[in-house]
């Protein structure tokens, strides 16, 4: 039995065709939603994706899973081709920066396997970790390095982290501006203008906010074309689980950047003292008239949530009592559209807004003045604050858009439990909306809160 070992693809040669059928049976999956398709309806497709192929190949970051899978069946005589190999790492200072035992532990997974999603809470330092990787490789090859963003903000958030840490050789590729550099950080929509500099030669590809890169075909062919990448480091708050519906997303990752290595969970971070501890309180938002069956969700939403009086009524009086009892509190309250931003700011005093029309610059400066504000005050933001932006002093956070899904609901929880000077807690207001739709959206968030074990409360207004 034989291994050939590639950057992107790798290939399992045997005489032994059982081995071969039982691979592709074991790494083949149902695609959701495929008893819809037409091509599942006349037989021409059986509604599984597969991610072993008869001719025994496979995407080179399944070699962990498909090692294990032979060991389990008693094979261990493989010969190899291009095996890969670990080497000793000195691992230097980022800076001024000390890294925590966990990140440490992180780096060396990284520069180890080559190959690995680290899989690390909101607030644990991922961009440290990504920073360290980096110094620890410029310390040694000075290879090219790209870093992968889909979002511009959380781009510039981090070439400015890089510099700090003394990342050398540093530069930046987005649609405000081009730096070159042997370190380049570029957004996806941006990726032509390095193909000539970056494509052939980049040794070591590295990707933020990786779970979102598995639900497209563009994003996926942007990380497959480094060629010559033997480093692909992946970094994410929240991995795609490995049930039903996410199974698929989870290989296509898996079988891009390698394993999962999970550093610490956020229930842990909080225990130690590394994050804030978030409370939970349940606000009951029972509508006044009844909903009539021919709404749709849409419609709900914009009825029940956005233009809701008696809901946005509720959040003003949570910022009112937050206020009388607070005279130095950071309230951040998260929205969908901007309509929602309006309605709010009617309603609360010292609010400050950010939208996504606001340049990076414009952002960072009203994030200055909410923060330095002497008295309390609010923040109102769209999805620009979902990912990128982070505001250590927010006491109070109040989910006014509710919405359904794990990765939102923790992204968004994520913004307000980093710590500051004198912040343990954190309290977040969340909404039980009992209103079709919107209640089961409220079930799930509350059972992700309670999976985390996360203290919930039960309050009315």
């Amino acid at each position: 039995m034989k291994i050939i070992v590639g950057n992107l693809t790798s290939k399992l040669e045997t005489d032994n065709p059982k081995i071969i059928g039982a691979l592709k049976e074991k790494y083949s999956f149902p695609v959701p939603g495929h008893e819809y398709s037409p091509a599942y309806k006349k037989r021409r497709w059986d509604g599984k994706k597969r991610y072993f192929a008869t001719s025994g190949k496979f995407r080179t970051g399944l070699l962990a899973r498909i090692l294990k899978d032979l060991t389990n069946i008693g094979v261990t005589d493989i010969e190899w081709e291009n095996k890969p190999e670990s080497e000793p790492f000195f691992i230097p200072e980022a800076g001024n920066f000390k890294y925590r035992e966990y990140q440490e532990k992180a780096i060396h997974q990284c520069l180890k396997r080559r190959r690995a999603i680290i899989d690390s809470p909101t607030g644990s330092g991922k961009t440290l970790i990504m920073a360290g990787c980096i110094a620890a490789l410029q310390w040694g090859d000075n290879p090219k390095v790209v870093v992968l963003f889909r979002e511009k903000g959380i781009l510039n958030q981090t070439y400015e982290f890089f510099k700090r840490c003394g990342i050398k050789n540093l530069g930046y590729n987005s649609g405000e501006g081009y730096l070159p550099g042997q370190v380049m950080l570029s957004t996806v929509q941006s990726i032509e203008r390095i193909v000539d500099t970056h494509l052939q030669d980049t040794e070591v590809l590295m990707v933020d906010e990786a779970h979102q890169f598995c639900k497209g075909e563009t994003t996926i062919a942007a990380i497959e074309s480094f060629p010559n990448a033997s480093y692909r480091l992946a970094f994410t708050a929240t991995p795609p689980r490995e049930n039903a519906k996410d199974i698929n997303a989870r290989m296509v990752l898996e079988g891009a950047f390698g394993p999962v290595y999970t550093t610490r969970t956020a229930e842990d971070l909080i225990k130690d003292g590394a994050l804030a501890k978030p409370i939970i309180q349940v606000v009951d938002n029972t509508p006044t008239p009844s909903v009539t069956n021919d709404l749709t969700y849409l419609d709900i939403y914009d009825q029940y949530v956005v233009n809701c009086d008696v809901r946005n009524d509720k959040i003003k009086d949570i910022v009112s009592k937050v206020y009388q009892s607070n005279p130095s509190a950071k309230i951040l309250i998260l929205v969908k559209n901007l309509q929602h931003i309006e309605n709010l700011q009617e309603r609360i005093t010292n609010c400050y807004t950010i939208e996504g029309k606001d340049d990076i610059d414009s952002r960072y400066d009203i994030i200055t003045k909410f923060v330095k504000d002497d008295k309390a005050a609010t923040i109102i933001g769209t999805n620009v604050m979902q990912t990128g932006i982070s505001i250590d002093e927010i006491t109070h956070m109040i989910n006014a858009r509710g919405l359904s899904g794990e990765v939102p609901t923790l992204q968004g929880l994520g913004r307000g439990i980093r710590k500051a000077d004198g912040k343990d807690t954190m309290y977040f207001y969340d909404f039980y909306d009992r209103i079709p739709y919107l209640e089961n959206h409220s079930k799930q968030r509350i059972q992700h809160y309670k999976r985390l074990k996360f203290e919930v409360h039960n309050v009315r207004f």
